[in-house]
């Protein structure tokens, strides 16, 4: 049933993918327990039904083993994919560019709030996190790059390396603006394959070590 499940044809079209890993420990056919890296893509179509299209397993998360799963997916039929949404994954991405040429990539905005929140002195992180949430849900392009440029000149002095985070990855983080705003929450982010890796979690957490690859 599982193979079947990985598999299936993808006959429908699937515009908009979420694509994240996650690791779980598994007994290795030698023996010893080793960590290995599970991979997730969940496609949204035109009418907004989501679906998992397939997962995988591998033994590091790179460029090459996350462009030998965007290629079983097109092999099985995917096919008008116009934007992918993941953390910032170097892999990840050039495995996109590669795989999907012409689509948008949009890097998970929870991700880049925690990337710039690290760089954030801790008595500034409350009201910090509360900015770039408000300049998330901005309506417009327009607006979101205003209060960027307003956040960007409050903390200036008081946390230039958040700053400086911000301001170098802002342009991955709005390729969602091309959407109609409806649209918008659900893509911006990769929270819908993170809730599925928790669900993973959750089950390894019974488990504690998997018997083998396949399980």
């Amino acid at each position: 049933e599982v193979e079947a499940f990985r598999n299936r044809p993808l006959t429908a079209s699937y515009p908009f993918i979420l694509a994240d890993a996650t690791y779980v420990r598994v007994h290795s056919p030698m023996g010893a327990v080793v960590s290995v890296g599970l991979f997730i893509a969940i496609g949204i179509r035109e009418d907004g039904v989501r679906e998992v299209l397939g997962f995988d397993v591998s033994q590091k998360e790179s460029e090459q083993t996350w462009k030998a799963m965007f290629q079983s997916l097109k092999k099985r039929g995917l096919r008008g994919v116009r934007l992918v949404t993941t953390d910032a994954h170097c892999g990840i991405q050039k495995a996109v560019q590669s795989e999907f040429p012409g689509c948008a990539w949009q890097r998970c905005q929870t991700h880049f709030s925690k990337n710039v929140l690290d760089a954030c002195p801790a008595k500034l992180k409350p009201e910090l996190k509360v900015a770039l949430r408000d300049m998330y849900e901005a309506p417009s392009l327009e607006e979101c790059r205003s209060r960027r440029d307003h956040i960007l000149e409050k903390y200036a002095d008081a946390a230039p390396k958040a700053m400086e985070v911000l301001d170098k990855g802002w342009a991955d983080i709005v390729s969602v603006y091309a959407l109609p705003l409806s649209m918008r929450k659900k893509l911006r982010t990769s929270n819908m394959v993170e809730r599925l890796n928790g669900e993973v979690k959750r089950r390894e957490s019974v488990i504690r070590i998997f018997p083998n690859i396949e399980s």
